[in-house]
């Protein structure tokens, strides 16, 4: 997957199929509608990907900006119907960011959010809140405060400047998914 982020600067149509794509598959973020094998969802982030190509290159070059996922979310699924009609697409707009930029953007989806929870409750809940109470126009909020906690996490005392923000992903992911084998 790596290999089809290394070209940054590449926003052809093709080259973001490949990644819109792959993402959705790997990662089950759910644009595509596999029980019907309805592409539009893709299609349609695929062509905002594009047509946004110069505003979400000045965002990933940034390094005090994290509104690419912002961005990448504000995609209307339903735009021939005359009202915008969104998906929750956080979870996608969150990992292509991170193969974007992995040291600035972590990925945030549901597995992660809990591994959050279980390592400290109050505080994540507190800050994060509740997935079913988030509004589509919170979530850039929401974005930068989860991205605040996992720059805590990196930044702890124990752990030190070893870890990166990509290393931090994994290390919650994959304790979250120990936590469910036991």
């Amino acid at each position: 997957m790596e290999k089809l982020f290394e070209d940054k600067n590449d926003y052809s149509k093709e080259n973001i199929y490949a990644r819109v794509s792959l993402l959705d598959r790997v990662y089950s973020t759910r644009l595509n509608d596999y029980d019907t094998g309805s592409t539009v969802s893709i299609n349609r982030m695929v062509m905002h990907i594009v047509n946004n190509a110069k505003s979400l290159k000045n965002c990933f070059e940034s390094d005090d900006s994290f509104d690419a996922v912002k961005e990448i979310m504000s995609v209307s699924f339903d735009p021939d119907s005359g009202e915008k009609k969104y998906k929750n697409v956080y979870s996608f707009a969150s990992k292509y960011c991170s193969f974007m930029n992995p040291d600035k953007y972590p990925i945030y989806d549901s597995t992660i959010r809990e591994a959050l929870r279980e390592l400290n409750p109050k505080y994540i809940i507190s800050t994060l809140g509740s997935k079913t109470s988030a509004q589509l126009t919170e979530l850039k909020d929401r974005y930068d405060k989860f991205r605040n906690i996992v720059e805590d996490i990196r930044k702890n005392k124990i752990l030190g400047d070893l870890y990166c923000i990509r290393d931090i992903d994994k290390i919650l992911w994959m304790s979250k998914k120990e936590n469910k084998k036991e």
